[in-house]
């Protein structure tokens, strides 16, 4: 069995040169992954299709949006990253710049859950509603 970390360096790869398809292949079948319900596209995504869904809203919600690594940490089953956002919204004009965590839980082989974790989500949320 891949360790997690080295399945979310892979995938986290993929996402960096926008493969998608890539990233999803990663991805369990049935994965479920939640955003902070605070935020306009918070909540739970199933699935490959809610992972498209998920990634559809973030850039309808976004511009400029750029996502710079701090911290990895890992075992076999569990992955966490640390990382810095930065984006502009596209509803507001407002910039934000936060760190993000996500937490990562694999069975067998492929990630089956995704929760992320924000530094600030009231900045978050303020930065995308008008």
């Amino acid at each position: 069995m891949p360790k997690a970390l080295d399945v979310m360096h892979a995938a986290n790869a993929c996402a960096y040169k926008g493969d998608w398809d890539g990233v999803r292949s990663y991805f369990h079948d049935d994965l479920v992954m939640y955003e902070a319900e605070s935020i306009p596209y918070g909540g739970a995504y199933h699935g490959h299709a809610g992972h498209a869904e998920l990634k559809k809203k973030q850039e309808e919600a976004w511009t400029d949006n750029k996502i710079t690594p701090i911290a990895y940490v890992g075992d076999d089953d569990h992955a966490i990253s640390v990382t810095r956002k930065t984006a502009t919204s596209r509803a507001t004009g407002k910039p934000i710049d936060a760190h993000i965590t996500s937490w990562w839980k694999m069975r067998g082989d492929k990630v089956a859950e995704i929760r992320v974790f924000y530094e600030d989500a009231a900045a978050i949320a303020a930065a995308l509603t008008p």
